[in-house]
């Protein structure tokens, strides 16, 4: 090329792979700076356009330009001629997002998540809280509703709803005895329903049928037969055996309730002197 009045410039041999750039102030080959990345792009010139380019002499420099967003670039980051831009510098990870310019994954804050590679910034639940306030959330699974909010339903993204009284919104009591957060999300889902079915509090009732209405058992004390639980498994999973029924109150045909709790057994002399006194006064 020096033939015809080129000379080449001293970009042309900065090694865009290892993250190599040209400097002009130092007319020299310097490693790009965390924030930016090195790439080989076409040499601008002037003649460029009126002296045809010979087939031997690759017009092309590398430079080093700031770190695209969605992508992160640590100290030395370089890109070879010719590299697919969307999968170089690395992509940034799910959890995470990489504004202009990162150096490093940026962790999703609590509240937000991020489900897609590549991404520049975080999606907002619409909860406002991830579970356990945790961070770098890889999916909305990981959004929850705070202590004391439901969902409306099982499908719902919207925002959480207060809880009523007597239904058990303390969250993670449903998963005290797990460690891993992504286990404690995946069981207080399944057992509550994505949070819409929240369970019975102690000395609460309610039907299969209506879940969400919860009755008070005893108004004077906490009703030892009303226990509390998922309502949807019926009055064997909320009442304390062997009662059953509306607020806990029936015992079996061959029992008698008991007003200090539970069921004991009948008094036949009793009930039979009680039987006669009622037709001597008929």
């Amino acid at each position: 090329g020096e033939e015809l009045g080129r000379v080449p410039s001293r970009g042309r041999f900065c090694d865009s792979s290892k993250g190599q750039g040209y400097d002009k102030a130092t007319a020299a080959c310097e490693f790009c700076k965390a924030g930016t990345f090195a790439q080989s792009s076409p040499e601008q010139r002037e003649y460029r356009e009126t002296i045809p380019r010979p087939a031997d002499y690759p017009s092309a420099v590398s430079i080093c330009t700031d770190c695209p967003a969605g992508h992160h670039c640590p100290r030395r980051t370089g890109c070879p001629f010719g590299a697919d831009l969307s999968a170089c510098p690395p992509r940034c990870r799910v959890g995470h997002s990489c504004p202009k310019g990162s150096i490093a994954p940026e962790e999703c804050a609590s509240g937000k998540y991020q489900d897609e590679e590549g991404a520049e910034s975080c999606k907002a639940c619409a909860t406002e809280h991830t579970w356990a306030f945790s961070t770098g959330a890889e999916s909305a699974v990981s959004c929850t509703c705070r202590d004391g909010f439901r969902r409306a339903d099982a499908a719902s993204q919207d925002a959480c709803v207060a809880c009523a009284r007597g239904l058990n919104c303390d969250w993670s009591s449903y998963v005290s005895d797990l460690e891993d957060a992504a286990e404690q999300v995946a069981t207080l889902n399944n057992l509550t329903r994505f949070q819409s079915r929240p369970w019975l509090l102690p000395n609460y009732w309610a039907s299969a049928s209506e879940p969400l209405s919860a009755l008070v058992c005893d108004s004077k004390r906490e009703h030892p037969d009303c226990i509390g639980g998922d309502p949807a498994m019926g009055d064997r999973e909320i009442c304390r055996a062997p009662r059953t029924g509306e607020l806990c109150y029936k015992c079996p045909s061959d029992q008698r309730v008991l007003s200090d709790g539970g069921c004991g057994e009948c008094d036949r002399a009793r009930d039979a002197g009680l039987l006669v006194a009622a037709l001597l006064l008929v």
